[in-house]
């Protein structure tokens, strides 16, 4: 489907198509548990622009993601992006999905504030 894609050069179709190929490789993947943040963001990625294709300007993504803490390793599928909630019926107003990271050190300096 990709290569077809490309050789009409569309674009799109290949980007959502290398999206969906990555996050069906993670999810039947039977390697190892772990990922740094930055490699489940990714895949956070790939599964909103597919969302975000789908539901067009209706849809608003935003990240704010801290490079130092991009390379700690958690538990594959710590971050339930499968769990975002999107409208069923295309026709419903939408919102924005903000995705945000930050040092522990600075969120024990907010708690205690």
């Amino acid at each position: 489907i990709n290569w077809m894609a490309y050789e009409h050069k569309e674009t799109e179709i290949c980007n959502m198509v290398q999206s969906v190929s990555r996050l069906m490789r993670l999810s039947i993947s039977h390697k190892a548990g772990n990922l740094t943040l930055e490699q489940e963001i990714s895949y956070i990625r790939d599964y909103l622009y597919i969302q975000k294709v789908r539901y067009g300007e209706r849809l608003e993504v935003l990240y704010q993601i801290h490079e130092e803490v991009n390379k700690q390793v958690i538990p594959k599928f710590t971050i339930h992006w499968w769990r975002i909630p999107l409208s069923t019926d295309w026709r419903e107003a939408m919102g924005s999905v903000w995705c945000s990271s930050q040092p522990a050190d600075a969120v024990k300096r907010w708690r205690s504030l």
